[in-house]
C-alpha cells in the first residue's frame, strides 16, 4: 500500500471508492521577488517572456532540453493516423 492516509470503515450498504491524484505549481512570491528583484507574474516566467537572472542559465537549459525532449516524444504518440481512406496510385 502506498497510501499516505489509510481510512477503515464498516458499514451496511453500498461502498464506492474514489482516488483523486494531481499536483499544483504555486508561486512564492518572496523567493520570485528575491531572485528576479520584483514579483514578476508566474505567468510571465514560465511563458519565457522575462530574461533568467544570471545564475540560472544551466537550470534553464537542463528544464528546455528535458521539456524538448517530452515534446519529441508526445508528437510521436500522438502523430495523427495516415489516411487510408484514400486508394494508393
Amino acid at each position: 500500500m502506498r497510501a499516505e492516509v489509510l481510512t477503515y470503515s464498516r458499514a451496511r450498504g453500498v461502498f464506492a471508492g474514489l482516488e483523486l491524484n494531481g499536483a499544483v505549481i504555486k508561486q512564492d512570491d518572496d523567493d520570485t521577488r528575491v531572485l528576479y528583484g520584483k514579483l514578476v507574474p508566474f505567468r510571465n516566467i514560465l511563458g519565457g517572456n522575462v530574461t533568467a537572472p544570471a545564475g540560472t542559465h544551466r537550470f534553464v537549459a537542463t528544464v528546455t532540453k528535458y521539456a524538448t525532449e517530452v515534446k519529441q516524444e508526445q508528437g510521436a504518440t500522438h502523430a495523427p493516423a495516415a489516411d487510408t481512406t484514400q486508394p494508393s496510385q
